[in-house]
């Protein structure tokens, strides 16, 4: 962790990580998306609230945006800088020089009738003063009426309303506000910078425009200002991770270390799995820095894996010292104690030292060999499952899968070895009742929730009800998870950076002002690349097509980064730019044949794209976690019913779970924000971790039914022992990983919102009515045949199988 947060001088992680779109490589939207971003970085800095007598030129505030634009200019690493009084004024200049011009040609006309008054003077001045007279009205109304063509030239080429302006070109009034108080200023940095060199141009340039602000407020305090930059936004999202991670922290913790206290009924034991959680949050950390010098790391990457390494850190941590506890009540009363080891003296002798030392040894031998085993299948099966997703083109679910792996890595590697180290380092101090036991309140909640070591209790029972009516209850669950996967039919996919900028970011508030008041600056809903001129392009049947086929939409035409090419914008009048319906014009433009080469692309299609790829990939994917889930379980279970009811029952729960996430933020239930379907990544992590967090508690429920199951006991018989002895675990685990997601949820971040309240929803779902009720219920039907297999895999099962 130290690493990541000092950067032991060098840069931290958090100013190492980037925020990206989720572009696909070599598709038609990375082409355009590509080509809009080369050249030179821009910063855009938009003024509002300007008083309307300081917008003319010559005034304080107009006079202060034209000494920045000298400041900028002569800024090293700037390449051009363009302002609405820059612009007028270089306007104003030529006109004024053509003007003059025009002037001297008008009174050059009358030179000669002017000749021949002077020549008439001499011989009648009456008849001379006469016709100077009508020749000077002539002059003046000649001179005036340049001056007034010359004045609406000024005006037409200031507004942009003739045809002067080239295809692409932007008229001078776009650079006002359409609120007509404020400004637009635009800085283009050198294209040859370094990163370095950018970073720092970057700061210099903003450094000068907060400077300028602090200016103009001093002229009117009324005056605001927004600067827009890829580093600006960054920064800003970059910001908001770490407040969301601090946030989500600071909330999942202390109520998991809550749930544990009750589930352990001391702060001891419940503080051991919290030390894991925290000690590969860490070590994780330190890892995502490390792959930040060698390949980008995405912002959003650290609390997904934050997430998912607290949830997973807590669950296994928790079954290990549970099933310590378990093994050591277990044996205490073999030696001569109590079962919760109340009667354990505080001044211990050799002998009862050495004996209680054997017993330790003994439960946390037995400990590792059942629950570690449990662990470590939980552990492949969920790291497989996440690396599934490096199967996929986005280079972001690529990074996601890498540091998942990683995390799950060290999440088994902290339960099997420095929780069960903690716990032999705690030694006797485990053993006896914690001091909070003593408070009655507490005492009895531990009783009726905590881990009590016993065959038959609350989970037993409900493992009996099923038995009872296991055709009611398998209908009923599969019909209510049915439903809740019904909005899977309408589910739309989202993907873009702009939505995750947090709305109250100085970022966010630029963006807004962007699109509201200076409409020919913002980015169209869809962008064109085209591979010809732009004057070309602009006179082409192409563009005359999408004219017909838009009337409404605002299409323009300008030069592309590489000479040669145009890019077509278009400008929808919609409010969603990534809605169904920009998507269906997306594909219709894509189906018009151009007489030259294009390319589509914006925010839709780039979502368009992404949403496609994830479904290419999908199969493959999929058949990496079925294949994973099915050997593994064979190889746990030596059954070929137990994995490939496990993969059905996940599969219907993982799908019931994500239509329910969709169902509550497209209708943004429960103070949840509002949203026109899930984030596509959400949907790629709900995935990939979710059937793996499924099958975390399948691994531990199933684990448990098998020793009974190998000890002898009937299949009812081990089911309810084996419900009995994992429910508690299965549920407090559950409750605490909701409680560590919900934490997140708190956060700005939409896509972070999204996962927590996705994956919470998952376990929830998978912890109650699938563990609970549906596995129950279908092993009751299935009665022996729940482990059954050929013989041949019977064989296999014999040298390969791994049960003990």
């Amino acid at each position: 962790m130290a690493s990541a947060l000092t950067g032991f001088g060098g840069r931290t992680l958090f100013e190492s990580m980037e925020t990206g779109n989720p572009v696909i490589p070599g598709s038609e939207s990375a082409v355009v998306f590509d080509e809009s971003q080369a050249g030179g970085e821009r910063i855009l800095y938009l003024l509002d609230g300007i008083p309307e007598d300081q917008m003319a030129a010559g005034t304080d505030a107009t006079d202060t945006i034209l000494d920045l634009s000298a400041e900028l200019e002569a800024t090293d690493g700037v390449g051009s800088v363009i302002s609405y009084p820059a612009v007028v004024g270089e306007i104003r200049a030529e006109v004024e020089k053509n003007r003059q011009a025009a002037v001297a040609e008008v009174v050059a006309g009358f030179e000669m009738p002017q000749a021949e008054i002077d020549a008439l003077a001499q011989a009648d001045s009456a008849a001379a003063a006469a016709a100077q007279a009508q020749l000077d009205a002539e002059k003046e109304a000649a001179i005036e009426q340049v001056n007034t063509q010359i004045d609406a030239e000024l005006e037409r080429l200031i507004a942009g309303s003739g045809d002067e302006l080239e295809p692409g070109a932007i008229s001078p009034s776009s650079f006002m506000s359409t609120e007509g108080d404020g400004h637009i200023v635009i800085i283009t940095l050198d294209e040859d910078l370094s990163d370095a060199e950018n970073k720092a141009v970057d700061a210099e340039v903003i450094a000068l425009l907060d400077a300028t602000t602090s200016d103009l407020q001093t002229i009117d305090s009324n005056v605001d200002a927004y600067i827009q930059s890829v580093q600006l936004i960054t920064d800003d999202i970059m910001a908001q991770v770490q407040d969301d991670l601090i946030i989500g922290e600071a909330i999942g913790l202390p109520i998991a270390l809550f749930l544990m206290v009750i589930v352990f009924g001391g702060l001891l034991a419940a503080g051991l799995p919290l030390v894991g959680a925290i000690s590969t949050i860490a070590v994780g950390m330190g890892v995502l820095w490390v792959l930040s010098y060698v390949t980008t790391v995405d912002s959003f990457i650290l609390n997904i894996i934050s997430l998912i390494g607290l949830g997973l850190s807590i669950d296994y941590g928790l079954l290990v010292v549970s099933r310590y506890r378990e093994e050591i009540q277990r044996l205490l009363p073999t030696i001569g104690y109590r079962s919760d080891g109340a009667d354990i003296p505080k001044a211990l002798s050799p002998e009862q030292r050495k004996a209680l030392k054997g017993a330790m040894d003994q439960a946390l031998t037995t400990t590792v060999a059942t629950a570690g085993r449990t662990v470590f299948f939980s552990a492949v099966i969920i790291a497989i499952s996440i690396g599934s997703l490096l199967v996929m083109e986005a280079q972001i679910l690529n990074m996601i899968a890498i540091g998942g792996i990683f995390t799950v890595l060290l999440a088994v590697l902290a339960a099997l070895t420095l929780v069960p180290a903690l716990v032999r380092a705690f030694g006797v101090k485990l053993l006896r009742p914690s001091v909070l036991s003593r408070i009655p309140v507490l005492r009895k909640v531990t009783g009726g929730f905590g881990d009590a070591s016993t065959d038959h209790g609350f989970f037993s029972r409900l493992a009996r009800f099923v038995h009872n009516r296991p055709w009611p209850i398998l209908i009923l669950v599969a019909a209510i998870l049915i439903v809740m996967a019904l909005p899977l039919g309408n589910l739309h996919m989202r993907s873009s950076i702009d939505e995750y900028v947090p709305k109250s970011s100085p970022s966010g508030a630029a963006i807004a002002v962007l699109n509201e008041e200076y409409p020919a600056f913002r980015t169209p809903e869809i962008q064109i690349l085209a591979d010809e001129v732009p004057t070309t392009v602009a006179d082409s049947a192409y563009v005359a097509e999408l004219k017909t086929m838009f009337p409404e939409a605002a299409i323009s035409v300008s030069d592309g980064a590489v000479d040669g090419t145009a890019m077509i914008g278009v400008d929808l009048p919609v409010e969603d730019a990534l809605s169904v319906e920009v998507e269906g014009y997306v594909d219709d433009i894509r189906a018009v044949d151009a007489e030259f080469e294009t390319w589509v692309g914006g925010s839709a299609a780039m979502q368009i794209d992404f949403s496609r790829s994830l479904a290419d990939g999908a199969p493959a994917a999929g058949a990496i976690i079925v294949i994973t889930i099915f050997v593994l379980l064979f190889l746990m279970t030596g059954s070929l019913m137990v994995p490939l009811k496990a993969i059905l029952l996940n599969g219907l729960s993982l799908l019931a779970s994500l239509g329910l996430a969709v169902w509550i933020f497209e209708n943004g239930f429960f103070g949840l924000p509002q949203a026109d379907g899930l984030e596509s990544y959400v949907i790629a992590i709900g995935l990939a971790f979710g059937f793996g967090l499924a099958m975390d508690y399948e691994v531990f429920l199933l684990a448990r039914i098998k020793e009974y199951w190998d000890a002898g006991y009937s299949n009812d018989e081990s089911v309810e022992r084996g419900l009995q002895r994992s429910g508690r675990i299965i549920t407090s685990a559950a409750a605490i990983i909701i409680a560590v997601f919900i934490g997140f949820v708190f956060g700005e971040l939409v896509i972070v919102t999204q996962a927590g309240v996705t994956l919470a929803i998952i376990v929830a779902i998978d912890a109650t009515l699938v563990r609970m009720l549906l596995v129950p219920a279908t092993m009751t039907l299935l009665g022996r045949w729940n482990w059954w297999a050929p013989k041949p895999l019977v064989r296999l099962h014999e040298k390969f199988g791994i049960s003990h």
